[in-house]
């Protein structure tokens, strides 16, 4: 599962957030794995959003949003699907902000 942005001054710059494996397993330890990826080129290239956030996240990106008035302001959710049979199991469940 995906979810993503485009720069409306740019968009050739994308950001895509994503979580892997079976949506079922998420609520496992280790959760979605979720991740956070920008690419400057129109998608040719990604490159792993890092910044103090963990290799893998518990949660999985659920939604990706830019600032209207200032696009280089990019904002993420993370938690797992609200139906999960341990929602509480995503410690990392937050809003996360990325400014260039």
């Amino acid at each position: 599962m995906a979810q993503f942005a485009i720069d409306p001054r740019d968009t050739r710059r994308l950001y895509l957030g994503t979580a892997r494996g079976r949506v079922p397993d998420w609520p496992s330890p280790g959760g979605a794995k979720g991740e956070m990826f920008p690419s400057e080129d129109g998608g040719n290239t990604w490159t792993k959003l890092g910044g103090g956030l963990p290799e893998f996240m518990e949660s999985r990106v659920h939604v990706v949003t830019l600032d209207a008035a200032e696009p280089d302001n990019a904002y993420f959710g993370g938690g797992l699907p609200s139906g999960s049979r341990n929602p509480g199991i995503a410690r990392d469940a937050s809003v996360y902000h990325n400014d260039r």
